[in-house]
């Protein structure tokens, strides 16, 4: 899985192509705290005034020292009234100092940047508005240069109100968490002081007073450490502007790595509505599916939220004059749609074949989805390699572990080849048969702490504490035997990189064609791409053996048709199957040689029936 280095993109996804409720919260957090300047201010004051008092009072009471020196008044009342003097001129000068400075920060700084960010990002709704209006017209006939320049600036717009929007939303929290402590802290302050100069008062209202100084060393550190964060964020520098960069680049250029947790069922869209005089007209929206409901949110205010409550659904693209368009097929809607991008339409296919999958899946799966660490009934995550069904928290902890150790994906946003749905059926069950042979003593369960599921699962999964004492079975007797409870066995305790007459266990797989085998090992090996000393890898033999399923699998898993010691390109040909062809035609290297002869290392792992010394010869093209 593809992750960005120092970035939460859970935390930063929402401010891509954000959710207009979302964005609508944060511009009302940020009005809320523009419209308490006036308080900030009021109290500030009032404080301000109060220390003047206090030395004016001071003043008055050295003049009143100065008399009654003159009258020749003696100590103790000259001395009492000198230190009752000092007492006022130290309350003075310490208020100001200390209880007025964290307001002055408040009012100064921090709401100043909150008026100018929130100006500064209604502007970037403007420029984004205009950028995706301006994408949104192109049709397939007109120029790809064209199109490609709206593109480009549409990225440049959505990043950068992706930038601004994030940093208003730390500047409104950043309020939020300091404004009333800040008060707090001045009124503790005053109030601390005070205590400290007049020993009737902290007798009077001692239990008050010790309660009220423990809270002003909590209260400090808390608005200090605040506040020593840095006061402004840079709208062009930021999370949430590097995120937004790789998932606008992963949409429009083809060359990017996919991030899968940058891969939502949320976004920017273009839906065909009737029209009082047109037709028909394209209104941008936001679109959303979940729980099978598909909303399309209103963007401006004159606009109106749309929602349709679909069951099963057909979902095919649309040969029109828009690009990215697909329609979505109801018993009781048709709806029409246009996304962004080539893979944001990809991606909304596979939401509604997954929702279709789903829904007919639902009751059969019903009872059988619960977490197999903790036993929680909301097991809505899996783990490709263990193949056991998990809950949101103890998927949180398998991701703690390396991908090494557990390969995490969604049952519900990810999409799940049919390949990875039947292992996971058959497997159902072999983890924990295989992981809890011995029955642990500290069980959890789904209210466990997350310092305690942490330690239960890598236990489980890493030092194999209670794991099975029995013989590991061979690997490659297995895939014979066609016996995926004991490959998954094999697979996990030190054979998964086992050789026979110089081939892995994934291999003999793709030779045999067994499906579960090779999508259980795809997942546990460390490279899709080890070659046998012909240079052949897994994607090889299943080419020339002619699994079409098995090979489209590998190439969606990471499987490199370029990275192989043969001519694979020529192999492809040689099959004579235009569906193998044509899978490996777009991605091989399209080069022509000599190489005409393809035989494997060992047909021991071939399919049942498969002629001795079977091999596959391209004849050479007349000219």
């Amino acid at each position: 899985m593809n992750t960005m280095k120092g970035i939460d993109l859970d935390e930063v996804f929402p401010f891509i192509d954000p959710n207009p409720a979302f964005e609508a919260d944060i511009l009302k957090r940020a009005k809320i705290q523009l419209d308490s300047a006036k308080t900030f201010g009021a109290i500030s004051d009032l404080m301000a005034s109060l220390a003047r008092h206090f030395s004016a009072i001071q003043n008055e009471l050295a003049q009143l020292v100065k008399s009654l020196s003159i009258l020749n008044v003696e100590d103790p009342y000259t001395s009492l009234l000198e230190n009752f003097s000092q007492m006022f001129n130290i309350w003075g000068r310490q208020f100001v100092s200390q209880s007025n400075l964290s307001l002055q920060i408040i009012r100064t700084v921090v709401l100043p940047n909150i008026e100018k960010l929130n100006t500064d990002y209604q502007e970037q709704i403007n420029h984004y508005g205009r950028s995706a209006e301006n994408l949104g017209v192109f049709e397939k006939k007109n120029k790809a240069e064209d199109a490609s320049s709206a593109e480009t600036a549409f990225i440049k717009a959505a990043i950068s109100r992706s930038g601004h929007l994030y940093s208003l939303h730390n500047q409104v929290t950043l309020a939020e968490k300091t404004s009333s402590r800040a008060v707090s802290l001045a009124i503790a302050q005053f109030i601390t002081l005070t205590a400290n100069l007049m020993s009737q008062y902290i007798t009077e209202n001692r239990n008050t007073i010790l309660f009220t100084q423990n809270s002003v060393f909590e209260m400090q550190s808390a608005v200090k450490l605040l506040l020593l964060q840095r006061i402004g964020s840079d709208p062009d520098n930021n999370p949430a502007t590097t995120a937004s960069s790789t998932y606008w680049d992963m949409r429009f250029s083809a060359n990017s790595p996919t991030v899968e947790d940058l891969t939502k069922p949320a976004g920017s869209v273009w839906v065909k509505e009737a029209h009082p005089i047109r037709s028909s007209v394209w209104t941008r929206k936001y679109l959303t599916f979940e729980d099978s409901l598909l909303v399309a949110h209103k963007i401006s205010d004159d606009d109106q939220d749309k929602q349709w409550l679909l069951p099963l659904v057909t979902v095919t693209p649309l040969d029109k004059t828009r690009r990215f368009a697909f329609k979505i097929q109801s018993p009781q809607e048709l709806i029409e749609i246009q996304a962004l991008s080539k893979l944001d339409m990809e991606e909304w296919l596979t939401v509604f074949t997954n929702h279709n999958f789903k829904v007919l899946g639902q009751e059969e799966n019903k009872a059988s989805k619960k977490c197999c660490d903790c036993g929680a009934s909301d097991a809505t995550w899996i783990s490709l390699n263990w193949a056991c069904d998990l809950c949101l928290k103890c998927s949180g902890s398998h991701r703690h572990m390396s991908t090494t150790n557990s390969k995490i994906r969604s049952i519900t946003l990810d999409k799940l080849s049919p390949m990875v749905v039947d292992m996971m059926t058959e497997l159902e069950g072999d983890c924990n048969r295989l992981l809890l042979a011995k029955t642990p003593k500290d069980k959890i369960n789904s209210r466990s702490e997350d310092t305690v599921r942490d330690q239960y699962i890598t236990r489980k999964y890493v030092n194999f504490e209670w794991a099975s004492s029995e013989p590991v079975p061979d690997p490659f007797t297995t895939i014979l035997n066609h016996n995926i409870h004991a490959l998954f066995h094999a697979a996990h305790f030190g054979k998964i990189d086992e050789l026979d007459q110089g081939i892995t266990p994934l291999h003999a797989a793709c030779s045999i064609g067994d499906k579960n085998a090779v999508c259980l090992l795809t997942y546990c090996v460390q490279s899709m791409n080890v070659r046998d000393p012909r240079g052949w890898t897994p994607l090889c033999y299943a080419v020339f053996f002619q699994h079409v399923e098995i090979i489209q699998f590998l190439l969606a898993n990471g499987a490199d048709a370029k990275d192989v010691g043969i001519n694979l390109y020529q192999l492809a040909i040689a099959t004579k199957n235009m569906k193998v062809a044509r899978m490996i035609l777009i991605v091989a290297n399209p080069l022509r040689n000599d190489e005409n002869v393809f035989q494997p290392i060992t047909l021991k792992y071939a399919p049942p029936g498969t002629p001795e010394n079977y091999k596959l010869i391209l004849k050479p093209t007349t000219t």
